[in-house]
């Protein structure tokens, strides 16, 4: 009989004693902060600035032409402060480095008391901490300046702990009525969290197959066991409780003065049991992913909570290297309903590739780290792992049963299996701190998984040393809460400098150096040109970063025109121009030839005199 294995990697230690990790200069830690926002404009005073009412008049156009030439970039007047200063945009958006050289430059201007970059503010947050009492011994939610290769979920906590308005599914072997859990589950308790999908009645060792009880009964299995042709190839083990551990990792109850806490604290969960003893089934793995994310199962009652955020801490071996039509069809499908998956890289120490569903398209595939942020020994890496996680040490809910559940207790696990619910509770912040990520209101083509994806890349951290080409574990360290700001991010439209051309020729409006948010990543989903003033003109590629019109052929006209850009997380801005003709092109006279040739007008004449003939004839 062939099933697909899960990889768990669970060590059932009641304890865990935290490492000692490796220590990180202020320096260092600099990479690990809040990069700072691109520079759209800068703040200028003119020496014995006059001023009305205790503000500055504005500039004149000569003054400006003045600043325009010594700095040699057009500046866009915007407003005056009180104390008789002067806001000016910038052609394009710079970094802060390039702002501070060029309004150094400025400020030699003898004009000048002084110009400098208008910089963006943010509020000054600081981690959040729970009561929870073994909070100390959860070395993956802190900051990365204690443990390099912490997810720095608390200071995430300082934006936002959840919404009640998400659920997060967890697929898994079921869960038992841990105490530190029973107040996130959908229906308040373990037998009432979900549906249990598992169709082969030895392996769901619940004397019944399919049915609405997705508690966990238990996944040990006996030497006996080993025995029986259901069980030939499986190993002998307690039982793991794997999926009571991923569920506390995502969502275990939070600041209640007891046990560990979730890295979401409001997220309900709903569980769908699809591994029992030795693993289990493709084919119920696929039918609880489209149950979990709302869709219709045949003879399965409807989900009335769909799950946004689906966590798949399992896998199994493939000598293919591809995804199976199984799994890619269920993910798709999930994905095209606005769910994010989110799955184990696995443990097997070997490229991700030839581990299902880690190769599959549209999933995040996560792999596993240790405190120091290195690659873990058991880790599976490669092309298809897309970003790393702690991994090993990992607290969370469990029990103490060897074989059916007994004593609820706390023990400590090594796994990529969870490493993925630390990137699936941060999807799920990601979620709760951005509406139109939460209510799938996104740029036509853009998928919440897409977009979620994008940004857990764009705000990783980079790993401390340079990873061997030949063995990669994912673009960088996941980052709760740069991942949070960056779901914040709006875009900085940039329409370009303002032109004058000469009429009666084809003008190119271009927006390609607008930029993403504070990443300046480029996942700009939407461009929308259009005219603001001047006579109508008609535009062309409207919908594109670069759009053209014909100027008339007038002179001293301008025409303005704004650009709208939207990010992947479906935040816009907005940046006019103004293109002028300050000549009119000459009209192109015909030429008149030689040798007997007929001018325009003449041919036109003697053509006249014909038809005015033929028509006396008659």
């Amino acid at each position: 009989m062939y099933k697909k294995y899960i990889s768990i990697g669970l060590s059932v230690g009641l304890s865990c004693s935290v490492q000692t990790a490796l220590a990180v200069t202020a320096d260092q830690y600099q990479a690990f902060l809040r990069p700072e926002p691109l520079i759209t404009q800068i703040v200028v005073k003119t020496a014995n600035t006059p001023t009305i009412n205790g503000r500055a008049q504005a500039l004149t156009q000569s003054s400006l032409n003045q600043l325009m030439a010594e700095g040699g970039l057009p500046l866009r007047y915007k407003r005056s402060l009180s104390n008789g200063s002067h806001v000016l945009k910038l052609p394009y958006a710079m970094t802060e480095a390039q702002a501070r050289t060029y309004t150094q430059d400025l400020a030699k201007n003898a004009n000048l008391a002084f110009a400098e970059p208008d910089r963006w503010m943010h509020p000054m947050v600081e981690s959040l901490v729970p009561n929870d009492t073994q909070f100390s011994e959860q070395w993956h939610l802190q900051s990365p300046e204690q443990y390099v290769g912490a997810a720095n979920v608390a200071q995430a906590w300082s934006i936002s702990q959840g919404s009640a308005a998400i659920t997060i599914a967890d697929i898994d072997t079921g869960i038992v009525g841990h105490a530190d859990l029973v107040n996130r589950l959908v229906g308040g308790q373990a037998s009432k969290a979900g549906y249990d999908f598992i169709n082969d009645l030895p392996t769901a060792n619940d004397k019944n197959a399919r049915d609405t009880d997705p508690s966990d009964p238990g996944d040990w299995l006996t030497q006996a066991d080993s025995q029986t042709p259901e069980f030939t190839d499986c190993e002998v083990g307690d039982s793991s409780w794997h999926g009571t551990h991923t569920a506390g990792i995502m969502a275990a109850q939070a600041n209640n003065a007891t046990g560990i806490a979730g890295v979401d604290w409001h997220a309900k969960l709903l569980t769908a049991r699809v591994l029992g003893k030795c693993g289990g089934y493709t084919s119920d793995i696929a039918d609880a992913m489209r149950w979990a994310a709302g869709m219709s199962v045949t003879n399965v009652p409807t989900n009335s909570t769909p799950a946004k955020v689906l966590n798949l801490s399992l896998g199994g071996t493939t000598e293919t290297a591809t995804c199976s039509n199984t799994y890619q069809s269920a993910i798709n499908d999930v994905v095209n309903r606005g769910a994010v998956v989110v799955v184990a890289a696995g443990n097997e120490t070997m490229d991700a590739k030839y581990s299902e569903p880690a190769n599959c398209q549209n999933v995040i595939t996560v792999a596993a780290v240790d405190q120091n942020a290195n690659g873990s020994w058991f880790s599976n890496f490669g092309a298809k792992v897309d970003i790393a996680a702690p991994g090993e040490s990992i607290i969370s809910t469990n029990n103490a049963g060897v074989t059916a559940p007994t004593t609820d207790i706390f023990a400590t696990g090594d796994g990529t299996s969870f490493a993925t619910p630390i990137v699936s509770g941060t999807v799920a912040l990601m979620l709760a701190t951005n509406e139109n990520l939460k209510n799938n209101t996104l740029p036509i083509g853009v998928t919440v998984s897409s977009a979620i994806e994008n940004n857990l890349k764009a705000s990783s951290r980079a790993f401390p040393t340079a990873q061997d080409k030949t063995q990669t574990y994912g673009v960088g360290l996941v980052d709760a809460y740069q991942a949070l700001l960056a779901v914040q991010a709006k875009p900085t439209a940039n329409a370009g400098a303002d032109q004058t051309v000469a009429g009666n020729t084809t003008v190119t409006l271009d927006a390609s150096a607008s930029t993403n948010g504070a990443y300046g990543t480029p996942n700009l989903a939407k461009y929308v040109w259009t005219q603001i003033a001047g006579d109508a003109v008609t535009l062309n590629n409207s919908l594109a970063a670069k759009a053209s019109f014909t100027i008339p052929n007038v002179a001293n006209k301008s025409y303005s025109f704004k650009v709208t850009v939207t990010n992947d997380v479906g935040f816009s801005s907005s940046d006019e121009v103004m293109v002028t003709a300050n000549s009119v092109s000459p009209v192109p006279t015909p030429s008149s030839g030689g040798g007997g040739s007929w001018s325009w007008f003449g041919l036109g004449l003697v053509s006249l005199l014909a038809f005015y003939r033929f028509k006396t004839k008659q």
